[in-house]
């Protein structure tokens, strides 16, 4: 069975000082689709609203989009 789920600490530079756990879970689904589950653990209220704060959401979603161009493109066969 392949790797399904991958642990990670971050700091985001726009948010010095507050890291949080990150895990993220691929999940198969019909037609040879995947679902990509995300869950990060703050240490404190304050330091998820720093992250929030930094714009960390857009950057997240645009890395998103990103990666579903490379997939619906020729350059991932």
């Amino acid at each position: 069975m392949p790797d399904t789920r991958a642990v990670q600490t971050f700091e985001f530079a726009g948010a010095p000082g507050h890291v949080n756990l990150d895990e993220v879970t691929f999940e198969d689904l019909p037609g040879g689709r995947t679902r990509i589950l995300t869950r990060s653990v703050h240490q404190s209220v304050e330091a998820r609203d720093a992250m929030v704060g930094s714009g960390m959401a857009d950057g997240m979603s645009e890395g998103y989009d990103r990666l579903d161009e490379l997939l619906a493109s020729d350059v991932v066969a």
